[in-house]
């Protein structure tokens, strides 16, 4: 479950690069003052900051070998799942809207 939590958070910057480029949003600079961009921005800090915390967490725990968590977040990246993950979050968005 922390391995899954960790790897939404590590691809939180697909998320935001994706979201970008749709109408409503287009903030290709990083500074768009559309509200859209604005929010996208900070929920993508904010969500930074919960993965950074975790990692941090884990480390310092020292029941779980982060090495072994590293390369298996690195092995998911590889295999596409932050694709799956990105229709996944965009579905579950609107779905229930």
């Amino acid at each position: 479950m922390l391995v899954g939590n960790m790897l939404t958070e590590d691809a939180l910057p697909t998320y935001q690069t994706v979201i970008n480029t749709w109408d409503g949003v287009r903030d290709e600079t990083g500074s768009s003052p559309c509200p859209w961009a604005i929010w996208t921005r900070a929920w993508t800090a904010e969500e930074n900051r919960h993965g950074d915390l975790l990692r941090t967490y884990l480390y310092l725990s020292g029941r779980v070998d982060m090495l072994m968590v590293e390369k298996t977040l690195q092995y998911l990246i590889g295999a596409g799942i932050v694709r799956l993950l990105l229709k996944i979050f965009i579905y579950s968005s609107f779905f229930f809207i």
